[in-house]
């Protein structure tokens, strides 16, 4: 038992170092945007993931370029709310 446990904690300590550090970035557009959601990029070696969208489509587009000029692969992209000030921009 007690080697099952060491093993499993060395396992998860060296895949806890392998990996690469996520970067977070905050997109709001402020008094401009219809409706001022914060959208969060986080970002990985390769891949990307957007929490929250924006409202309005033009405010979208914006994250789809800025993503595109990243190289990353968009993987997910998770809504928090429910409401469309959260997704709209999504179509």
């Amino acid at each position: 038992m007690f080697k099952q446990a060491l093993l499993t904690t060395a396992l998860a300590t060296a895949i806890t170092t392998q990996a690469a550090p996520l970067t977070l970035e905050v997109f709001n557009h402020g008094e401009a945007a219809i409706f001022p959601v914060a959208s969060v990029l986080v970002t990985g070696d390769k891949d990307a993931v957007l929490i929250d969208a924006q409202f309005s489509r033009a405010e979208a587009q914006k994250l789809v370029d800025k993503i595109k000029a990243s190289g990353k692969q968009l993987i997910t992209i998770y809504i928090s709310w429910d409401d469309p000030d959260y997704y709209f921009g999504l179509d």
